[in-house]
């Protein structure tokens, strides 16, 4: 795909959802640029919401979707859409057959990641409280492709 997008940027559609300048698009603007694709000449769409999207995918009315792997997986496993490549540096575990970047030939990676903050004047004990919880969240999410980083 971005070596068709090399030659032609305006040959594919590619999608976003809600926002202009999310990570999913400043992920794939720095896919291009480390394959030297000007990203202004990249056509982008702006959906609402990832469903929206999904059926657009699904009836080929774009081409293209950065996505987290938590909204595309269902689909994929659904056989609704295809995963081009995984923007971490290692494969996944249990999507083993989607290949990175890198070994695509694109020598970036976007790693996504989500935060979680708290009022300035939490208590230490409130943090430990906290860290508790995240932890057992953290160990509920073994399997679903989440990876175990957790601070």
């Amino acid at each position: 795909m971005m070596d068709n997008l090399l030659e032609n940027p305006n040959s594919y559609t590619i999608c976003i959802e809600q926002n202009w300048g999310n990570d999913d698009q400043i992920s794939f603007v720095e896919a291009a640029k480390a394959k030297k694709i000007d990203p202004g000449s990249l056509h982008f769409r702006v959906y609402e919401n990832a469903e929206d999207l999904f059926k657009a995918l699904a009836n080929h009315t774009i081409d293209a979707a950065p996505l987290s792997l938590s909204e595309a997986v269902p689909y994929y496993f659904n056989g609704q859409v295809k995963l081009l490549g995984i923007s971490s540096k290692d494969r996944i575990p249990g999507l083993m057959n989607i290949p990175t970047w890198e070994e695509q030939g694109i020598h970036t990676f976007f790693g996504h990641w989500r935060g979680i903050m708290g009022p300035h004047d939490i208590t230490e004990t409130q943090v430990k409280e906290l860290d508790a919880i995240f932890e057992k969240w953290r160990k509920l999410q073994n399997g679903r492709h989440f990876h175990k980083n957790f601070i």
